[in-house]
């Protein structure tokens, strides 16, 4: 007979939960379809992933206690989502203003499957320019998440009580935009995590 695993439905709230919450806190979240452009022989692309984990430490600084996320197999445009769907011939599902592609296609195609598409991407963070305890906490809090058949990654990083840095420069975040903070600003930027 059919049993609800507990856990299962747990990710699944949680998931929804973030893409329901990403509305009203948008400095907070960031989407991507996958880190492989939409066209036939792509490669990967070291560059978005790059961006992806700059992103989270200017997430985590902008303000003590903040957690970023980064979603992968999310599309936050139907054009995108539509572009994934004619690439890979997959159907995706729509939750709120979002299109749940997953990563299962492009991971299939390029990785041969999801478990190696993943472990390539955890591998990636640990060569990132970034300190060895946002490394740590990202190793650690980077998940799968099966949503209606489609595999997802929840990348997220929390704000210590010290600044992210990234390439020995510190980043924030402004709703969708990364900016460095200049040395004219950092003053107050530093008063973020001792408040």
């Amino acid at each position: 007979y059919d049993t609800i695993d507990p856990s299962k439905r747990y990710f699944i709230s949680r998931f929804e939960n973030i893409l329901s919450n990403s509305t009203t806190e948008q400095t907070l979240y960031d989407f991507k379809m996958g880190f492989y452009d939409l066209k036939p022989g792509a490669t990967f692309n070291q560059q978005l992933l790059n961006k992806s984990i700059k992103t989270l430490t200017a997430m985590a600084n902008t303000h003590k206690g903040a957690i970023g996320y980064v979603i992968i197999g999310v599309c936050d445009k139907k054009s995108t989502a539509e572009a994934h769907k004619r690439q890979y011939g997959q159907n995706y599902e729509k939750f709120g203003s979002y299109f749940i592609t997953g990563i299962d296609p492009e991971a299939i195609a390029y990785e041969k499957d999801t478990d190696l598409y993943f472990t390539k991407i955890t591998n990636l963070i640990k060569n990132q320019p970034i300190s060895d305890s946002d490394k740590d906490q990202l190793g650690r809090h980077v998940f799968t998440v099966k949503y209606h058949g489609k595999t997802i990654i929840i990348m997220s990083l929390r704000s210590k009580n010290e600044p992210s840095i990234y390439n020995d420069d510190y980043f924030t975040r402004f709703g969708s935009n990364v900016e460095s903070v200049k040395s004219k600003d950092m003053l107050e930027f530093m008063k973020r995590f001792t408040k």
